[in-house]
């Protein structure tokens, strides 16, 4: 999966590149709609790309995992089951899917790894915004919009989903612990 994101995310730019190129030249407004899209796209997936790289090479293991931000909120039960979540949670494609193995890793580990993720998809949430100011120079500002709410959204999966499982995953640590 890794790898085919990192693909995609070089043929955004290079479809990104051309389309910009031809629309100098050509100045056809389709060129113009394609760069916009192709430019759009490539930064949804390359913004995702430098924000988890970042966070884990900045803040690697350094996670107080019983702090008041990684705790379960007393309303998030209640959200997770009108959520589904216990439905569409195996569904949900994981980046770095060896971070969460339970065979490979302490739970510990895997419980790290999901603040971590957390935050990742916390900062993409924020940052899938951005492209809304790109409305001041091209216009239709609903598009950006509605892109940048739908990629949020995206990432809102993501958290709800590393919120639902540490609790489970603390339970079990302790569980292990009380038992050696």
């Amino acid at each position: 999966m890794k790898r085919g994101i990192i693909l995609t995310t070089v043929a955004l730019f290079v479809a990104t590149c051309v389309c910009l190129v031809l629309d100098i030249k050509y100045s056809l407004d389709v060129f113009f709609s394609l760069t916009v899209t192709f430019a759009t796209c490539f930064y949804h997936f390359a913004m995702r790309l430098l924000v988890g790289f970042a966070v884990s090479y900045v803040k690697r293991d350094n996670y107080n995992y019983t702090g008041k931000w990684f705790s379960e909120r007393p309303f998030e039960k209640k959200l997770y089951e009108f959520l589904k979540v216990k439905r569409w949670k195996s569904r949900v494609p994981t980046f770095l899917p060896y971070q969460f193995d339970i065979k490979n890793r302490t739970i510990e580990e895997i419980i790290i790894a999901t603040c971590r993720a957390e935050v990742v998809h916390e900062i993409i949430v924020i940052l899938s915004f951005l492209p809304i100011l790109a409305s001041i120079w091209v216009g239709l500002w609903y598009v950006f919009l509605i892109t940048s709410v739908l990629a949020a959204l995206m990432d809102c999966a993501s958290v709800v989903l590393q919120r639902y499982n540490r609790p489970r995953l603390l339970r079990c640590m302790k569980r292990m612990q009380k038992s050696e």
